[in-house]
């Protein structure tokens, strides 16, 4: 069951408070978690869309903040500009695809897809910090509670961190460098302006006026660009609803081949993720 929970609160009740860091937590295991919420100074209230009950609070949050920039190839229509009709259409689910299957309070026109974004301490190590964010159409990953910017990584012990990015067409990417990510100041990872800004060789594609994006056609998720893709585009063109669907590349609402060209054309230049362990 799913359920709206809404703070109002008077200008003296956060007197001293900075209001964009208000925030729920919710009371687990002898502690307070943070859960999240979309404050709005304008008329004094904070928001949330909840899944399971619980004890409930409200803290000023203070967590690792990250800002983080990114296009993928199949959504970028010009220079760092992205689209889709999922979101246009209320079709975009407001539930994650990904595994933590974190809820959006809601989703505007600005969003053309969910990303998952993963953290490792070691290049070649595994990752040890995942959550599911929004993407919005000049390529930053916002936050599904308050689409905003910078995100907030809740349960991240602040250290140095590779960013690992996967979405569910295109091929897993992680940054070159590892970064500090603590509680101030917020840490920034923008693939989109450098080829070198992703860890090995051939990592991105230059798509419009030097904007670099992820490389488009990994159906099956595996690191690869082959026929095993083929495969699932060809069984998903003729029989999946193309309302929402990973094979519809372009996020145009129809499965065609000019998604399937994106894939043929990146496979020919033998693609694939340079990130370790993946």
């Amino acid at each position: 069951m799913k359920c709206r929970l809404t703070l109002h609160y008077t200008d003296d009740d956060v007197n001293g408070l900075d209001e964009s860091r208000l925030a729920f937590f919710r009371y687990q295991n002898m502690t307070w978690q943070y859960v999240g919420g979309a404050a709005t100074s304008s008329d004094n209230k904070l928001v949330i869309d909840l899944d399971q009950p619980g004890l409930y609070a409200v803290f000023e949050e203070s967590l690792p903040r990250l800002n983080l920039r990114l296009f993928l190839e199949g959504l970028t229509v010009q220079a760092e500009q992205m689209q889709s009709v999922w979101a246009v259409n209320d079709n975009l689910p407001q539930i994650s695809p990904y595994a933590d299957q974190r809820l959006a309070v809601s989703v505007s026109a600005d969003i053309v897809d969910w990303v998952s974004v993963s953290l490792r301490t070691a290049a070649d190590g595994p990752d040890v910090w995942q959550r599911s964010y929004l993407l919005n159409t000049d390529g930053h990953v916002v936050d599904p509670i308050r689409e905003s910017q910078p995100i907030r990584l809740p349960e991240l012990v602040p250290g140095d961190y590779y960013a690992v990015i996967r979405h569910n067409a295109h091929l897993t990417f992680m940054s070159a460098n590892s970064t500090a990510i603590v509680n101030s100041p917020v840490s920034t990872f923008d693939f989109s302006s450098s080829e070198n800004s992703a860890y090995g060789s051939n990592a991105m594609k230059q798509m419009f006026n030097q904007t670099w994006a992820s490389i488009g056609g990994d159906f099956n998720q595996d690191g690869l660009l082959n026929s095993l893709d083929y495969v699932q585009f060809y069984n998903a063109k003729h029989t999946a609803d193309p309302a929402y669907n990973r094979h519809d590349i372009s996020g145009d609402g129809v499965i065609n081949y000019a998604d399937r060209d994106i894939w043929l054309q990146n496979a020919s230049q033998n693609y694939r993720s340079r990130v370790p362990s993946e």
